[in-house]
C-alpha cells in the first residue's frame, strides 16, 4: 500500500532516483535525532507526508521553528533532489512491524529510489563479545547495494554487522546467513527481510547505543554519513541543532521557585 501524500503541487516522480533515508524507531531514538540535525543543517524541505494505519497518529508543534505542525511521517527533500529522508515521530505498532515494513517498501518500489539507507539503533547490551571490539557502529548491505561505498565504509574501519541469532536455548548463536538477533533495533530485521525480498537496494547502518542523553550517538552517526556521503555544504561546516533539541530533556528548573 502506497501511503504517500504530497504536499502542493509536489508530484512524486521528483522522488525517482533518489537515495532514501529513513529511521527504525529504536533504542536511544539515536536515528531520529540523526534525521533532525541532517534536516535541520541542510534546511531541507517537507514535500509530504505518510499516511499508515501502522503507526501511532501523532500532532505536534514544527520541530524546527517553522509554521505548521509536525506529524508522525514526513517526507523531505534536498533541492537538488538527490536525497529524500522519512522522519518518523512516532512508532509503529508492535504487532504491525511487519506490515509497516511491507508498506514502506511499497512506497519505495512506487516512487523508484536508487537506493535506501535504513539508521536503526542496537542494545549495547545485547552485543556479543565480538561486537564489544571497534567503532560502536556496523552496517549490513543487501548484494545490489553499491561497492563503491562499502569500500569508503570499510575504509573508515566500520565492519559489516557479525550477524547472529538466539537458538531455543536463548544462546547467542553467530550464522553468516541471518540477522534476526537485533536487540532494541524495532522493525529493522522485518525490512531488511522485505527488502531483500524485492531485490532492493538497501544499507542498515546500526549504532550501540542505551537509553539516555543520546545526542552524542546522534552527532556521531550523522558524521558517519557525512564522512561516506560529504553532506555538509562545504568543508568545515557546523551541524545546525533543531531548535526541538533546546528542551530535549526538559526546561531548566526556575530558580524564582527556590527564593
Amino acid at each position: 500500500m502506497n501511503t504517500f501524500q504530497p504536499i502542493s503541487k509536489f508530484d512524486i516522480s521528483q522522488l525517482r532516483d533518489s537515495t532514501l533515508l529513513l529511521p527504525s524507531v529504536s533504542i536511544g531514538n539515536v536515528p531520529q535525532l540523526t534525521l533532525d540535525l541532517l534536516i535541520s543543517t541542510l534546511s531541507l524541505e517537507k514535500v509530504g507526508f505518510l499516511d499508515d494505519v501502522c503507526v501511532h497518529q501523532i500532532a505536534g508543534s514544527n520541530a524546527f521553528g517553522q509554521t505548521g505542525i509536525t506529524v508522525s511521517l514526513e517526507v523531505f527533500q534536498t533541492k537538488d533532489q538527490k536525497w529524500t529522508l522519512i522522519q518518523q515521530r512516532a512508532p509503529a505498532f508492535k504487532k504491525k512491524w511487519h506490515q509497516f515494513a511491507r508498506n514502506l517498501v511499497e512506497f519505495i518500489k512506487v516512487a523508484q529510489f536508487k537506493q535506501v539507507i535504513l539508521l536503526s539503533g542496537f542494545d549495547s547490551f545485547g552485543r556479543t563479545e565480538i561486537q564489544l571490539q571497534g567503532p560502536p557502529l556496523r552496517y549490513l548491505a543487501t548484494p545490489s547495494f553499491s561497492s563503491d561505498t562499502i569500500q569508503r565504509i570499510g575504509a573508515l574501519g566500520i565492519s559489516e554487522f557479525e550477524r547472529t541469532h538466539v537458538n531455543r536455548h536463548g544462546e547467542v548463536i553467530h550464522d553468516d546467513d541471518t540477522t534476526t538477533y537485533i536487540p532494541g533495533g524495532g522493525m529493522t530485521k522485518y525490512f531488511l527481510s522485505e527488502c531483500e525480498a524485492n531485490n532492493i537496494s538497501l544499507m542498515v547502518v546500526l549504532v550501540f547505543s542505551t537509553e539516555g542523553d543520546n545526542i552524542p550517538d546522534g552527532i556521531l552517526l550523522a558524521n558517519f554519513l557525512n564522512s561516506v556521503f560529504q553532506l555538509l555544504p562545504a568543508e568545515g561546516a557546523q551541524w545546525t541543532p533543531p531548535v526541538s533539541w533546546e528542551h530535549l530533556y526538559g526546561t531548566q528548573t526556575q530558580q524564582l521557585l527556590y527564593d
